[in-house]
């Protein structure tokens, strides 16, 4: 799941384990401030420069488990 705010992270890890899907939320929803967005939804370059960097080491982890 991409960063944002107001959404509830474990509604859909929940939702995913029901459906046998793994989720990943390399940044919890509501950590990151509005300086990391450039519309309050999407991420600017630097927002999308640190979840790239985030995510790398979790999807790598994923795929190598499966």
């Amino acid at each position: 799941m991409p960063p944002g705010f107001g959404f509830r992270d474990d509604a859909m890890v929940e939702a995913g384990s029901r459906a046998n899907t793994s989720v990943l939320v390399p940044v919890p929803n509501d950590t990151w401030g509005q300086e990391k967005f450039r519309d309050g939804f999407h991420l600017n370059e630097v927002g999308a420069g640190e979840f790239t960097q985030i995510l790398g080491p979790s999807l790598g982890a994923l795929l190598r488990s499966i």
